[in-house]
């Protein structure tokens, strides 16, 4: 609501886009953390997993907003 759009028009146009991806990255990313890694590494692990994807989740947030904007402008 901060950023001037609605959250129903938000989870509409990202949510299931970020959903997919989620499905797509951490079974693996659990699997590795859980087959391969040794157990002291392993909240290091998803740690570092975890940073890239924050950021994808907010590259996915600003691309849908900036979107969304010129929507909005041309209207």
């Amino acid at each position: 609501m901060l950023e001037g759009v609605s959250p129903v028009e938000r989870l509409r146009t990202s949510y299931w886009q970020a959903l997919a991806t989620n499905w797509m990255i951490w079974p693996f990313v659990q699997l590795a953390n859980f087959k391969l890694v040794p157990l002291q590494y392993r909240l290091l692990f998803v740690n570092v997993v975890s940073i890239g994807w924050n950021s994808y989740l907010s590259f996915l947030n600003s691309s849908k907003t900036k979107g969304m904007e010129e929507k909005q402008a041309l209207a």
